[in-house]
């Protein structure tokens, strides 16, 4: 199971299968206590704290049969969560189980929808909050992790947890100040956050304090926790000491925790097109843009990937998808542009993919604000496009001229 775990226990530690009762069942209600419609024929359930008293014994049962079968029957889970849900809907510990089931089996709509509405009906419930972040990181929306922590800070100022969860949206972001204060308050809160470990490894990494970054991250892997992600950041760490083999086994470590995870995904599939693995790349890229749609980087290197393995008309649709998913998608123009040139004289209207290739040229080199040899590679390419896109249009109108009766005559 990826992400947070089913909650077991009343105040289990985060990434746990949470209960809604103790122990054994208790006795019958009283005989004067008259069961309702929903209670009829089932047992009463020694409650838990957490569970709202407004919740049906019924949807108390579909949910602790919920959490007996999710070792073995994730979908029967899944269906007795959502049963309890539907009985009860301010019953934020089935919407919070339903949606770490909907997100293992790969399902983020509903994995987000079930989240937002466990966090909906209790605001301070931290799991969830810590649970919809996460499922924004790992689909690299870290505007919408950072809006979900914020609110949950609201509701929970002292949580060491929402605390580090920021710092580490900050520190991918690139705002190291920012994310080494948030990461400072979680510490001060608790002293053994691995969250903030975690944080501090991102920090020192793109500060390039390349020793502490790795001890950082060896105490996150030491305890167990969120190994995809430390795999990852592993990875990463190890990229830019310029060692790709170990990178690429810590990107395959961190794909067996955390299998729909589209950033590690994407991370593990860019590396191996450096190594000319263009089919297994494709196949983990491919899973990517599906996990991470919204993702113009993913879009991009999918194309790239599939690029690789001449598949050209497939490229330009991944490209061309990558230009609607906003940040990052002009350099879904670069790509195409040079597909487009690459194309020339292999068949096809030359004429038109040349100009479209300059067009894209000048929109890339406006809206990628490139500076510098970046800008004037840019230009030289542009030159070069136009260049090719004449002497097209000379080619073609001598062609018409000997094969078109009117031209012909026309030219006498």
């Amino acid at each position: 199971m990826v992400g947070a775990r089913i909650i077991t226990v009343a105040f289990a530690p985060l990434a746990m299968l949470l209960t809604a009762c103790g122990a054994s069942t208790t006795p019958a209600p009283a005989a004067n206590a008259a069961p309702t419609k929903n209670d009829a024929k089932t047992p009463q359930l020694r409650r838990s704290p957490l569970i709202p008293e407004s919740v049906s014994q019924r949807g108390v049962a579909f949910f602790e049969r919920g959490v007996e079968q999710a070792p073995t029957d994730e979908n029967q889970a899944l269906a007795d969560f959502e049963a309890a849900s539907k009985l009860d809907p301010e019953f934020y510990l089935s919407h919070f189980n339903a949606a770490v089931l909907h997100e293992a089996q790969g399902d983020i709509d509903h994995a987000r929808t079930a989240y937002m509405r466990a966090i909906k009906n209790n605001p301070a419930f931290a799991p969830a909050v810590l649970g919809l972040a996460r499922l924004f990181q790992r689909h690299a929306l870290n505007t919408g992790a950072e809006k979900v922590l914020q609110r949950g800070l609201l509701a929970l100022p002292n949580s060491a947890e929402i605390h580090a969860a920021l710092a580490q949206v900050y520190a991918k972001r690139g705002e190291l100040e920012l994310a080494e204060a948030e990461a400072q308050r979680a510490l001060a809160l608790d002293e053994r956050s691995n969250a903030a470990l975690f944080a501090f490894a991102m920090i020192f990494r793109r500060r390039g304090q390349i020793d502490l970054s790795h001890f950082a991250i060896k105490q996150v892997i030491d305890s167990g926790e969120q190994l995809g992600r430390a795999y990852n950041e592993l990875g990463l760490l190890q990229l830019s000491e310029e060692k790709r083999s170990d990178a690429l086994r810590s990107f395959a470590k961190a794909l067996e925790f955390a299998p729909n995870d589209a950033g590690i995904l994407n991370n593990f599939g860019v590396l191996l097109m450096e190594t000319n693995n263009y089919a297994q790349a494709e196949a983990l890229l491919a899973r990517a843009v599906q996990l991470g749609d919204g993702v113009a980087g993913f879009w991009l290197n999918y194309g790239n990937a599939l690029r690789g393995l001449g598949r050209t008309t497939d490229a330009e649709n991944a490209y061309k998808t990558a230009l609607q998913k906003g940040a990052g998608s002009e350099h879904a123009l670069y790509q195409l542009a040079t597909l487009y040139l690459e194309s020339v004289g292999l068949g096809g209207n030359d004429v038109v993919r040349l100009r479209q290739a300059v067009d894209f040229l000048r929109r890339y080199s406006v809206t990628a604000g490139l500076k510098g040899e970046e800008l004037a590679r840019c230009e030289q390419q542009l030159g070069e496009a136009q260049r090719q896109l004449r002497r097209a249009i000379r080619r073609r109108t001598r062609s018409a001229k000997h094969t078109d009766p009117k031209v012909s005559a026309l030219g006498k």
